[in-house]
Parts: structure tokens; C-alpha cells; sequence
């Protein structure tokens, strides 16, 4: 209840100076706004499909991923620009498309969450009837856009990629990063240059490159691995080069003592036999997590030695 509250707070927030009147179809919508409103038609759809099967548990299950994850975390982020910049026509279109999410999204929660959702929906400026006697979402083929969420699915996978680059390297959140984007492919080249005002804003870059497979690899950077491409966090002036590759061979020998403590564990025929099945599954997920950093930070330093 307390992610609804404060992303409906949000929006109301923002709602300063709506486009009363207007519609979504007034506005040329950008990459974010497509995507969304495509991910909302599908979660409709699906919410529906499950609520006539009563299967109560799996559409509130639906409602809330799409709610926490895509609107919340990645929709809201997004619209901070729009709706903070100059330009009026953006910030309106910003307004609509969070309105008609929102209030959609208050109508499928409302079987399971009457009262809340009848409450926001008072204050929202969609309409004067009560939510309880609105209609259900009906998914518009007009709003459906397939390579939307395909071009959002690839930009999304570069932010979390040089977001983990940075949590890896410790760089603290305020500090900015130069980054250079080799894509292989000319869709995802298409993509990322369509999102790159979003990859920037989220993964805290300053100067972003974007090129194809000619695009030279930029010396003393680190890599990280996307669909179609590559991404390189540029190290110069962020980190010294020996005091990383010191810091980092010390966290390879914490990872690999966690590593031999693991497989000692689960090579251990009394553990495998006496301890519960969850327990034992436990170990194996968190041997895979550390064998994959392990895997990661050697890379880094290969990288950083040469």
C-alpha cells in the first residue's frame, strides 16, 4: 500500500497546469511513453485473462510486477525529465501518460484494494465517476507497440549493466562516467541512440558514445557484456590503476575463500543428507552468485593489466 500511496502522490504532485481536454494522441509520444502504455495493455490483458479463470492470486500477482517494477521504478524515474524541464508540451504529455497508467492500473487493483484505490482515484483528473462503476481496462491496439518495449528492453539491460559496473568499482552515486557503447547490430544501435537520454540520466554518465562494431575499444575501461553490443566505463580520472587492481585482487581472495568454503560444503555427504532440501538449495544459489563474481572480477582485472 505504501508504493501505491507514493507513487500516486507523485503524480498528483505534478499535476500542476493538466491538459484538461486533451489526449494522448495529441502529443507525438516518446520511447518511454510508448513503451509504458504498451506494458500497461498487456498487463490489462493479462489481469483480465486471470481474474476470468478465478485466479485471484496470480492476477494480483501480475498487477503488482507491473506496478513495482516497470511504473514505479522505470516509468516514474523517467518522467522526472519532462516533467521538471521547460518544455510545456512535454510536461503534459509526461501528466497524461502518468494519469492514464495510474488510473488504470486503480481500476485493476480495485476488486482487491476497494477503498485505496477509490481514494486516489477521487483525486486524480480522469473523471467524476466513482471508480467502483468506471469501466474496465479495455487493452487499445492503438497503444500496443511491440518494438517499443523491444528498444526499452534493450536500453533497460544497459542502465542495470553499468549501474552493476559502477556499484562494482565503488563509484559513488554523484560521481558522473563517461561510457562508450559498441553496438553490433543496427537495431540495437537504433535503440540505444533513441534511449540515450534515458541511459544517461539513470546511469549517471556525462559523456556517452554511442558507435557500431568499427567504434575502437577505449584503453583502461572496464567491459560489461549487452544484447547486440558492448558498454565501456571509461576509468580514466575516476580511479587510480594500481590501487584498483590492489583493491580488486583483495576482493578476488575474499570471493575465492567464499567460493572453496561452498564447494566444501556441498561436497560433504553428512550436509547433503541431513540437512534440509531448501537449505542445501541455498548453498548452491549462493556458490553460483559467487563463481559468477568471481568470473567478473577476474575479467576486471584482465582489463585492468593490460
Amino acid at each position: 500500500a505504501n508504493k501505491i500511496w507514493n507513487a500516486s502522490r507523485y503524480v498528483l504532485m505534478n499535476l500542476g497546469e493538466y491538459p484538461a481536454g486533451k489526449s494522448l494522441h495529441d502529443y507525438r509520444l516518446e520511447l518511454a511513453d510508448r513503451w509504458i502504455l504498451h506494458r500497461f495493455n498487456e498487463t490489462a490483458a493479462e489481469v483480465t485473462r486471470q481474474l476470468e479463470k478465478y485466479e485471484l492470486g496470480e492476477a494480483a500477482r501480475i498487477i503488482y510486477d507491473f506496478l513495482w517494477n516497470d511504473f514505479c521504478d522505470w516509468y516514474i524515474e523517467l518522467s522526472k525529465g519532462p516533467l521538471y524541464g521547460e518544455d510545456a508540451g512535454d510536461r503534459e504529455k509526461a501528466q497524461l501518460v502518468l494519469c492514464h497508467v495510474l488510473g488504470g492500473t486503480l481500476t485493476l487493483l480495485h476488486p482487491f484494494m476497494p477503498f485505496l484505490t477509490e481514494e486516489i482515484w477521487s483525486k486524480l483528473p480522469l473523471s467524476d465517476t466513482p471508480l467502483i462503476v468506471s469501466s474496465w481496462p479495455e487493452p487499445g491496439e492503438e497503444l500496443n507497440d511491440p518494438a517499443a518495449m523491444a528498444k526499452m528492453n534493450l536500453v533497460m539491460e544497459a542502465v542495470r549493466s553499468i549501474r552493476n559496473l559502477r556499484s562494482e568499482m565503488k563509484i559513488p552515486p554523484q560521481k558522473k562516467i563517461n561510457v562508450v557503447v559498441r553496438s553490433f547490430e543496427p537495431e540495437s544501435e537504433a535503440a540505444l541512440a533513441e534511449g540515450a537520454d534515458y541511459l544517461k540520466r539513470l546511469s549517471g554518465v556525462d559523456k556517452l558514445v554511442l558507435g557500431g562494431k568499427e567504434t575502437a575499444k577505449p584503453s583502461f575501461s572496464l567491459t560489461t557484456v549487452l544484447q547486440g553490443g558492448e558498454a565501456h566505463m571509461l576509468l580514466e580520472g575516476l580511479v587510480d590503476p594500481a590501487q584498483e587492481i590492489t583493491r580488486l585482487q583483495k576482493e578476488l581472495a575474499i570471493i575465492e575463500a567464499e567460493v572453496f568454503r561452498c564447494e566444501k560444503k556441498l561436497s560433504n555427504e553428512g550436509f547433503l543428507k541431513k540437512a534440509p532440501a531448501e537449505l542445501v538449495a541455498e548453498e548452491k544459489e549462493k556458490l553460483d552468485g559467487y563463481m559468477k563474481k568471481r568470473n567478473r572480477l577476474a575479467a576486471y582485472l584482465k582489463e585492468l593489466d593490460a
